[in-house]
């Protein structure tokens, strides 16, 4: 269930047929911090997955509808999503870390259903949230 919620996915779960379904609350490090604000400080999966999403849409639209599909196109896309995978990797933040932990792109390419078309793709690796600590105390 942890895999398919790292790939951007809201996952219920739900111990018994009978019981109601719940999801795991994720919640920022701005969580305790003040008092009655942990329903707005919720940052899920999902939240991480769609800012990486449009940060990169955004680095892309300057593309549609200004250059012709030709191999330099290719590859100033593919060196445009390469650098907002390092500028993603570098902006770390104490106690939340960068947004992006790790990405590859997979390919970009002239779609073969439609030869306006460039599809791209990328294979990455979000933070989690620290949801619980799972301390062992061993006497020696």
């Amino acid at each position: 269930l942890d895999q398919i919620s790292d790939a951007g996915y809201l996952v219920f779960q739900q111990d018994e047929a009978i019981s109601a379904p719940y999801c795991v609350h994720q919640v920022n490090s701005f969580h305790g911090t003040q008092a009655g604000t942990q329903e707005f400080t919720e940052l899920s999966v999902l939240a991480n997955f769609d800012f990486v999403s449009r940060y990169m849409k955004e680095v892309l639209d300057p593309f549609a509808g200004t250059v012709n599909i030709v191999p330099t196109t290719l590859s100033l896309i593919r060196a445009s999503l390469d650098a907002a995978i390092d500028n993603l990797k570098a902006r770390k933040v104490a106690t939340i870390g960068a947004p992006l932990l790790s990405a590859s792109i997979q390919h970009v390419r002239q779609a073969s259903y439609d030869q306006g078309t460039v599809e791209a793709s990328m294979l990455v690796s979000l933070p989690k949230v620290l949801n619980k600590i799972t301390l062992e105390v061993v006497s020696g």
